[in-house]
């Protein structure tokens, strides 16, 4: 199973948002941290919320699914793989793995589909 910032968990998809600040270098906005090209054709398909962390998540899931209809030029920037284009998100947002881990850590008492990436505390 898998975990969903949707409405059934708002607590969750807000505590990732809270820490957004972080995550953009206190730019206020996630976009602003990205190539121009890149940002383009993300919202070519949809609309997002550059000041929300979860919609930051949403993008790169969406890059992630949809690498194969990425146009050349925007690969170029990317990379040649889903895996290159991570490490472009990685390279632009290099707090958001570890913001996000200590976010959805909060939740794992609540969430059977986290247990399995977090210790047990004693």
């Amino acid at each position: 199973s898998t975990v969903s910032l949707s409405s059934p968990n708002l607590p969750m998809r807000d505590a990732i948002d809270v820490v957004g600040v972080r995550v953009f270098k206190e730019t206020g906005s996630w976009h602003k941290n990205l190539d121009r090209l890149i940002f383009q054709d993300l919202t070519k398909h949809r609309y997002y919320m550059v000041n929300k962390l979860h919609d930051l998540l949403r993008a790169i899931r969406n890059k992630r699914n949809h690498f194969h209809e990425t146009p050349a030029n925007v690969q170029e920037i990317l990379g040649s793989s889903p895996v290159e284009a991570w490490k472009y998100f990685e390279d632009k947002f290099p707090k958001l793995l570890m913001e996000c881990y200590l976010v959805m850590e909060k939740f794992v008492n609540n969430c059977k589909s986290l247990e399995k990436y977090y210790e047990k505390k004693v």
